[in-house]
């Protein structure tokens, strides 16, 4: 039995609007009655009224489609999304699987901006970092990940005209140097900065992309070179750092809903 404050005729509106998809696209007024179990007068009246809100379109045939205007309630939501918040939980469950740091941030001109972070208790890295610190992008493995899904052209406008400052020996410091990083990324969904910025330290990032496949921010593990090698970091957890990436990401509305799973199948 439905609550007392249901309101049943939202429930049938919202039936109509989940009749369509990819495999349906344009249907009528009989079809939309069939699978939202609605007569076709009651479905009809519905699709006319969605028509007359904008989230229908009423084509030559008499068919019916959904209209652009539904994407809007769909932006609305990805755009109030809050990247830390929705990182938060995951970075706490990384860090507490992997026995490493993690953290996930943005770019910001030149360098990365730290927006949410989970470090490890009692373990002291030569770079102290927190929610709103700042490091160079081209330095970081964070920052390689966000340039990465950037155009070259912006690439530049960020950067300005290499050599960038070096930090240690091993600083990308040309475009060069990038690129090579760059190719690593497209081959393993990874990039590692092994003491770039620091002598001690070396990270392992993760792109976390929007409802449009475009990369927003990143997620990393960063350890101490003494207690965890970069190819040991790598080969030990970038499982782990992916499937993490890959849950933020999919909170963020990426990858877009397979036809099973719009039909409220998972695929394996």
């Amino acid at each position: 039995m439905a609550p007392r404050y249901f309101v049943l005729s939202v429930d049938k509106a919202f039936a109509v609007l989940e009749s369509f998809n990819g495999e349906h696209p344009h249907l009528s007024a009989t079809e939309v009655g069939r699978i939202s179990g609605l007569n076709k007068a009651t479905a009809r009246r519905l699709l006319l009224t969605l028509s007359d809100l904008g989230y229908i379109d009423v084509l030559e045939s008499g068919r019916y489609r959904l209209s652009p205007k539904i994407l809007r309630l769909s932006r609305q939501y990805l755009d109030g999304l809050d990247i830390p918040g929705l990182a938060l939980p995951i970075l706490q469950e990384l860090t507490r699987n992997t026995g490493e740091a993690s953290n996930v941030a943005v770019a910001d001109g030149k360098d990365v901006v730290y927006v949410a972070r989970v470090a490890v208790p009692q373990r002291i890295l030569s770079t102290n970092l927190d929610v709103g610190s700042r490091l160079p992008l081209h330095a970081t493995s964070l920052g390689k990940v966000l340039l990465f899904g950037m155009t070259s052209a912006e690439r530049r406008l960020r950067l300005g005209p290499p050599p960038w400052p070096g930090f240690t020996s091993r600083t990308r410091i040309t475009c060069e140097m990038l690129e090579q990083d760059f190719r690593a990324i497209a081959r393993s969904g990874v990039s590692v900065a092994d003491r770039e910025l620091d002598e001690g330290l070396c990270s392992m990032a993760a792109p976390i992309q929007d409802h449009t496949g475009r990369i927003v921010a990143a997620i990393n593990l960063s350890a101490h070179h003494l207690t965890m090698r970069a190819q040991k970091l790598s080969q030990t957890h970038r499982n782990a750092l992916l499937k993490a990436a890959q849950t933020i990401s999919r909170s963020l509305g990426w990858p877009p809903l397979s036809k099973e799973e719009g039909n409220g199948k998972v695929s394996s």
